[in-house]
C-alpha cells in the first residue's frame, strides 16, 4: 500500500521507478477561450466562446541512485517512463477515480544536487477536462441517461448488419453497419473493431451524438446491439 503521495502515469507509479514527489502539485482550472470582435455602435467587444484551453500541471521530483555511476542510467529509465505513450492517463493519489488526458510532456534539465541525488520538474500539458474512470465502462445503451457532469463525447459500439437509425435527444443519424462499427464522437471517426477506418458509414453529425447535461434520450433500430462508453468528464 502506498503511504506517500504519488502519481500514476502510463500504468506505473513514480514509486515503481524509485522517484519521489517533492511537493503536491497545483491543478489549475481551465480558462475559456474567446473570439473577440469590435462591433460598431456597440459598447464593449462581442465575445464568442471557443472552448476551454489546455492546462499545465507541473510536478517536482527527486530520486537517489545506488551509486554515482548509475545516476545517468537511472535518469534515462525515468525519462523513458515519462516519454512512453501507453495510455496518456495521469492520476493523482488523492483522487484516483479521476484522470487527466495528457497531450504533451516536458522534462526539465535535471539538477544533480549530490553525486547520487537528482531533482527535476515535469510539466504535463493536459486536456482541460478531468475524466471519470467510471465513464470508461461500456454499458448497453438505455433509453434514458442522466448526465450530472459536463457535456461528454461518448463512444458507441454497434453490432449488427444493415442500416442503423440512432436517435439521440430527438436527432437521428444513420450508420451503415457491416457486422460491427465503432462511432467515436471525440475523435470524429468511425472504424471497425479491428481499427479499420470507415467514416463513410455515418450519415449525420458526430456532435449530435454527444451526451448533454441533464436528461438524454436514446433509441435505435431493432435487430442491433448498441453499447456506449459515456466518457464522463468535468472541469
Amino acid at each position: 500500500m502506498h503511504k506517500k503521495y504519488f502519481i500514476i502515469y502510463n500504468g506505473q507509479t513514480n514509486s515503481d521507478l524509485g522517484v519521489s514527489i517533492i511537493t503536491r502539485p497545483s491543478k489549475p482550472s481551465p480558462t475559456m477561450q474567446y473570439d473577440e470582435k469590435e462591433v460598431p455602435g456597440r459598447e464593449g467587444k462581442l465575445y464568442k466562446e471557443k472552448g476551454y484551453g489546455d492546462i499545465e500541471i507541473s510536478v517536482s521530483f527527486n530520486f537517489a541512485s545506488k551509486s554515482p555511476e548509475m545516476w545517468d542510467k537511472d535518469f534515462r529509465k525515468i525519462k523513458k517512463w515519462f516519454n512512453s505513450k501507453t495510455d496518456y492517463k495521469l492520476k493523482f493519489s488523492d483522487d484516483l477515480g479521476l484522470f487527466y488526458r495528457v497531450n504533451k510532456v516536458v522534462i526539465d534539465t535535471p539538477e544533480r544536487a549530490l553525486k547520487r541525488i537528482g531533482r527535476f520538474n515535469v510539466t504535463f500539458t493536459c486536456e482541460p477536462y478531468i475524466y471519470l474512470e467510471s465513464g470508461q465502462e461500456r454499458i448497453s445503451l438505455p433509453q434514458l441517461i442522466y448526465n450530472e457532469f459536463e457535456e461528454s463525447q461518448p463512444i458507441y459500439y454497434i453490432k449488427g448488419e444493415g442500416v442503423l437509425n440512432l436517435t439521440v435527444n430527438g436527432v437521428t443519424v444513420k450508420a451503415n453497419v457491416g457486422q460491427n462499427l465503432v462511432i467515436n464522437t471525440k475523435l470524429g471517426l468511425c472504424y471497425r473493431e479491428d481499427g479499420t477506418l470507415n467514416n463513410i458509414a455515418l450519415t449525420g453529425n458526430y456532435k449530435d451524438l454527444n451526451i448533454k447535461e441533464g436528461n438524454n434520450t436514446f433509441s435505435f433500430t431493432q435487430g442491433f446491439n448498441v453499447e456506449i462508453e459515456p466518457n464522463w468528464r468535468c472541469i
